[in-house]
C-alpha cells in the first residue's frame, strides 16, 4: 500500500562491495581499502496520483541488476543492468500489464571422470560438455485500487 502522492520502493537482491580506494601506508604493507556498496537485483519504484475521475496515474520504474561472474574491466566487476520506465492511467481495480524483462544466460557445464578426463586425446572418451540455456522473465503486473475508509484498508489486508 502507497499514499496518494507519495514513493514506494521495493527491493530483492543484494548489496555487493565495490573498491572505491586502497591507500597503502608508506613504508610498511599494510593498506586501507574503502567500500562502496551498489544494489544488485530487482528494484521496482511506483509514484500513483488519484485524479479528480478516480483514475490512478501511476508512474512506474522497473530495474533488474547482476554481475557477469568471471568478468573485470579495469580491475573492477561488470555489472549487466535492465530498465523500464513508464506512466500509465488506470481505473481502480483494472490490471494492467506494464512490461517484462527477458534474460536469457547460456553456460557449458563438463562432466568427466576425474584423471582419466585429463589425459590428452583420450580423454575425449571420458567427459561429456552440456550446454545449459537459462530464460528468466520479468513480467510486471499493476492493479491499483483507491482505497478511501480504514474499513476498505482491513478488507484488502485480509484477502492478501
Amino acid at each position: 500500500m502507497v499514499n496518494n502522492n507519495q514513493e514506494a520502493d521495493i527491493f530483492v537482491g543484494s548489496e555487493v562491495p565495490r573498491l572505491t580506494d586502497s591507500i597503502t601506508e608508506p613504508g610498511t604493507i599494510a593498506r586501507r581499502d574503502s567500500f562502496e556498496y551498489t544494489e544488485i537485483g530487482t528494484q521496482l519504484t511506483i509514484k500513483p496520483h488519484i485524479n479528480k475521475e478516480d483514475k490512478v496515474v501511476t508512474s512506474v520504474q522497473i530495474e533488474a541488476s547482476e554481475r557477469r561472474p568471471g568478468e573485470v574491466l579495469f580491475g573492477g566487476e561488470v555489472f549487466d543492468k535492465r530498465n523500464y520506465n513508464t506512466e500509465l492511467a488506470v481505473e481502480s481495480g483494472q490490471t494492467m500489464v506494464i512490461g517484462g524483462i527477458l534474460t536469457e544466460d547460456e553456460s557449458e557445464v563438463i562432466h568427466k571422470v576425474p584423471l582419466l578426463g585429463d589425459i590428452p586425446l583420450l580423454g575425449a572418451l571420458f567427459k561429456k560438455t552440456d550446454t545449459e540455456v537459462t530464460t528468466r522473465e520479468l513480467i510486471a503486473f499493476i492493479t491499483p485500487t483507491v482505497l478511501r475508509e480504514r474499513r476498505e484498508d482491513e478488507e484488502v489486508t485480509q484477502e492478501q
